[in-house]
């Protein structure tokens, strides 16, 4: 974390009650989740985020992420394959009561496998 005397940044998690749903990864969170290709090689990577669509089932778990491209690498709910996942594409993505994307603001990080065989959702 830097602090400065004309500014604070800070990467360190809010408490609850000043968590935004709607930022899909804020920089504290940012800060903990692997560069992409980091777990390209590992058997259970572990899942830093879960996003998800309120007003569907869509579910989005991120492995890897890229601050500066606002990407990352996840499992998709439904699909069996991690695939890119665009944050910058998902903000502006609405379901079917016009309801934007969130962030899981009480997920814990988990192993990929858990997320996969339904043990967490």
């Amino acid at each position: 974390m830097a602090t400065g005397t004309h500014g604070t940044h800070t990467s360190t998690r809010p408490d609850l009650a000043h968590e935004d749903a709607h930022d899909l990864m804020p920089p504290w969170l940012a800060a903990t989740v692997p560069a992409l290709f980091a777990t390209e090689h590992e058997f259970d990577p572990v899942v830093y985020a879960k996003l998800f669509m309120p007003d569907a089932g869509w579910m989005w778990y991120i492995t890897e992420y890229d601050p500066v491209g606002q990407r990352g690498v996840g499992f998709v709910r439904g699909q069996e394959d991690l695939v890119w996942i665009s944050l910058d594409d998902l903000a502006t993505v609405r379901g079917p009561m016009g309801l934007a994307i969130e962030r899981d603001v009480m997920w814990q990080p988990t192993p990929l496998s858990r997320v996969r065989h339904g043990e967490v959702r």
